[in-house]
């Protein structure tokens, strides 16, 4: 039986880069969602989402139980559960990227279930001005980060329902892996 590793936190702290960083040092594939919007530049079908018109989207959720689902002005985002499962049962260790809510949604869900293993991390900041000092280090431009930070934060009375809560830190992405995958037993 395989593990899923969510990783939640608020926008711009790197989930994304930490995500790629256990796939590419640890083998731990993430898991894939579907979105009905066009790629942005350097996004890849398959890889960072599944591509597909509002009509597949919709003939897919009609078809099967579909988690995550987020509608939003640029399109609609979601995964099939039983993607999921499916993750969980080839036993292989996946991640996935979720919302704190929704993580724990996911966890509860699985278990109901009887599909297996989820485990939850929120990844924090040492210091909440990181986050803006992250994603200019990533060439994010000022009007975007000022409209990913006014977004409303991190619901941190949350925080002790999370299996892990690891600090990522600038600078340490390394470490920040490293908490994860020692976590998981690996």
């Amino acid at each position: 039986m395989g593990r899923i590793v969510t990783l939640s936190g608020p926008r711009g702290i790197g989930k994304t880069t930490v995500i790629e960083k256990l796939r590419d040092d640890h083998g731990i594939m993430p898991i894939v969602p579907f979105a009905t919007r066009p790629p942005r530049s350097g996004e890849r079908d398959g890889i960072d989402y599944h591509f597909v018109s509002k009509s597949e989207f919709g003939e897919l959720a009609a078809s099967t139980p579909m988690f995550d689902v987020l509608e939003t002005p640029s399109g609609i985002y979601g995964t099939p559960l039983k993607v999921l499962e499916q993750a969980l049962d080839e036993g292989d260790d996946r991640t996935f990227n979720v919302a704190t809510h929704t993580a724990l949604q996911l966890r509860e869900q699985l278990r109901a279930r009887g599909a297996g293993f989820v485990r939850t991390t929120l990844l924090l900041p040492a210091a909440w001005s990181d986050i803006a000092i992250q994603m200019r280090q990533h060439g994010v431009p000022e009007d975007e980060i000022a409209a990913r930070l006014a977004v409303e934060p991190t619901d941190l009375s949350l925080m002790p329902q999370f299996d892990q809560v690891v600090i990522n830190r600038i600078g340490q992405l390394d470490r920040t892996v490293t908490d994860i995958v020692e976590y998981l037993g690996r």
